[in-house]
């Protein structure tokens, strides 16, 4: 970009994608999976206001292979005390910092702002259909989410990988679900989007942090968060 005096370089966001029990006969489909997750949260977030939206976030994605070596640490069960359920190991923290530590010994160290994995269900099944775990980020902001694909939740795969785990790996806590039709999140209504929770519930109903399935949009108070802090250097030049 040209600021009037010399061509500049916008700082680039930069999300990783990283494949799990994929192997080279399933790879494109991890990348569709990936490309749907990432055109998902550009359309939900600011950067959808860029007219050239590559020119300030970047998808990275990993080969097949990658981490094969913590799949091990990503199956069988696990029980998860924080919902009283077991499920399959792939949303543990041993999981996710097994594939943290992974990236992390290869070239891809240092060179992204925040992974997103991609489980593939026909090889790692969770075997859950209604009240199975489909999506976890590790810690609040953090660097790292899981998300099944597909899905055994009622929203697509791509829109909890893409909208609402990489929400909270930006910052974001759950809009309270307490709404008819809604399943009812753990640890709502505090950081940054806090206020979003005090929106009418036909609003929240439609909030990407809720447990709706609508995925509408971030509310205000987290779009205007990712806009002016989190995303606020990577915007700059945006037109």
């Amino acid at each position: 970009q040209w600021d009037g005096k010399e061509c500049i370089t916008p700082k680039r966001y930069k999300i990783l994608f990283v494949p799990l029990f994929y192997d080279s006969s399933d790879y494109n489909e991890f990348l569709k999976n990936a490309d749907d997750s990432f055109n998902f949260f550009i359309q939900k977030s600011p950067f959808s206001g860029c007219s050239n939206p590559e020119m300030h976030i970047e998808k990275l994605v990993a080969e097949a292979d990658i981490c094969k070596s913590a799949e091990s640490r990503c199956s069988g069960p696990h029980y998860y005390a924080e919902v009283g359920i077991t499920d399959n190991a792939m949303f543990s923290d041993g999981c996710l910092g097994a594939v943290l530590n992974c990236i992390d010994s290869s070239s891809f160290r240092g060179k992204y702002d925040n992974i997103i994995v991609i489980n593939n269900n026909a090889r790692n099944n969770n075997g859950k259909t209604d009240k199975g775990i489909c999506g976890v980020a590790f810690h609040i902001p953090g660097v790292i989410s899981l998300t099944t694909f597909p899905s055994p939740c009622p929203d697509p795969s791509y829109q909890i990988a893409g909208g609402h785990e990489h929400g909270h790996l930006s910052g974001l806590y759950h809009v309270d679900g307490n709404v008819p039709g809604c399943q009812r999140p753990g640890g709502a209504c505090r950081g940054p989007n806090a206020q979003d929770c005090s929106l009418p519930n036909e609003e929240k109903r439609k909030d990407i942090i809720t447990y709706c399935r609508i995925n509408e949009r971030y509310g205000p108070a987290a779009y205007a968060y990712f806009r002016d802090v989190v995303f606020k250097d990577y915007l700059e030049g945006c037109v």
